[in-house]
């Protein structure tokens, strides 16, 4: 009886434990199965997009629409990283400069003078020139943003007043410089972001700009270069101005950003549309200037005057336009002006050498750098030049300058 009943049990249990056998074999063959293709497409997923990359590095880009124009500003992960490099070059140019003093030749003879201009030639250039209307109201502006105690709501108002500067204005701030998620949609908030030596600049180039407009020479990437250079030579007349007595730091800034306007006539003095890439290459170079008398009659400083001469610019900075390059040519002594006048082509032509130390590598065999005539000399601090060139926060400033330059000036 007993083997009667424990024979069918021991049956019942076999076929229990063989099906949860087969079970828990099915079981681990499904979790083998699901690991495996999971691990396969894990393996097999696309490279990180461009985008999440430089969204990973805390950059953000700007939104894409129909009218909007890439612009590439090739600036770092973190533009002080350049620094080091960059104090290291700007020192090693700034000796040279300084260092290279000489004699100058006494039989050099100097670029051609205003009252040595032919009547025809300046009536060219005027008709080329046209009114300075443009130049009028940047120069206002910038009077006002000279003024330390100004009233910057005022200022907003009055950039506001012009659409064409004030898109110009909140492009640059929004440009892929500044890497922010936040959208700047106001001027007073562009003012602050920017800075007025930025907002100066961008001024300028929108004043002149209008001038070219429909010039071939807007957009050949020389004449960008000099766009380039001339507020960059701006911007460090603006810092160098403390290595010399009493000069003001406005009236510096002003030049150096005007000093080459000729240039951009020349093109339409010589009655084509099509620049001669090498007819003032390099820039600086006293026999591109000498060129210049001998093709035309006239040479782009002395344009520059006339192009001012019924703008409102003082006689003072008139004369300093002409005679930016002289100290080239002759000594301090050939030339009759005020020890002031003089100090300040001293510093002009100094800002003048050392902009084009900021020059990129593709642009640097555009300009001709010169070192400082021995008789000048005497007029800056040599250890105080050397020091504002060294600081950290004047290098960074010149360098932002540039890159956001480049935002607006290329198409």
């Amino acid at each position: 009886m007993v083997v009667h009943k424990i024979v069918p049990r021991l049956f019942t249990y076999g076929r229990e434990h063989k099906m949860k056998t087969v079970i828990f074999f099915l079981f681990v063959l499904t979790c083998c199965v699901i690991y495996f293709y999971f691990l396969k497409n894990r393996n097999a997923q696309p490279p990180p997009n461009k985008k999440d990359t430089v969204r990973s590095k805390g950059f953000s880009p700007p939104a894409a629409t129909k009218d909007a124009t890439p612009q590439s500003l090739n600036v770092p992960e973190k533009p002080l990283d350049r620094i080091g490099p960059l104090r290291s070059h700007v020192s090693d140019g700034i000796k040279i400069i300084l260092s290279s003093y000489r004699l100058e030749d006494p039989i050099s003879s100097l670029p051609l003078q205003r009252p040595e201009i032919k009547p025809d030639v300046v009536a060219k250039v005027k008709n080329h020139i046209g009114d300075m209307k443009e130049f009028s109201s940047f120069d206002e502006l910038s009077r006002l943003l000279d003024d330390p105690n100004v009233d910057m709501s005022k200022i907003s108002k009055k950039i506001s007043m012009d659409p064409v500067l004030s898109n110009k204005i909140l492009k640059v701030a929004n440009s892929a410089y500044f890497g922010s998620n936040v959208s700047v949609d106001s001027i007073n908030h562009a003012l602050a972001l920017l800075g007025l030596i930025n907002i100066k600049a961008i001024m300028f180039h929108n004043a002149f700009s209008k001038k070219l407009a429909g010039s071939k020479i807007q957009n050949h990437p020389i004449y960008q270069s000099l766009w380039g250079h001339a507020i960059s030579t701006a911007t460090c007349a603006f810092y160098l101005s403390e290595a010399f007595d009493g000069l003001n730091k406005g009236k510096l800034y002003t030049l150096g950003l005007v000093h080459d306007i000729g240039k951009f006539i020349i093109p339409e003095m010589s009655g084509t549309k099509n620049v001669d890439d090498y007819f003032m290459i390099p820039y600086g170079d006293k026999s591109c200037i000498i060129r210049e008398d001998s093709s035309i009659g006239i040479n782009h400083a002395v344009i520059g005057r006339i192009a001012f001469e019924n703008s409102g610019l003082s006689e003072q900075l008139l004369k300093l336009i002409e005679y930016h390059h002289l100290p080239s040519f002759s000594s301090k002594s050939s030339f009759e002006s005020k020890e002031e006048d003089k100090r300040y082509l001293s510093a002009l032509y100094l800002a003048n050498q050392i902009a084009k130390l900021f020059a990129g590598e593709d642009e640097r065999s555009f300009f001709s750098i010169q070192p400082l005539p021995f008789s000048f000399g005497d007029f800056v601090d040599r250890s105080k030049l050397e020091k504002i060139f060294s600081e950290e926060r004047v290098l960074s400033e010149i360098a932002k300058t540039k890159s956001l330059t480049e935002s607006y000036i290329r198409p």
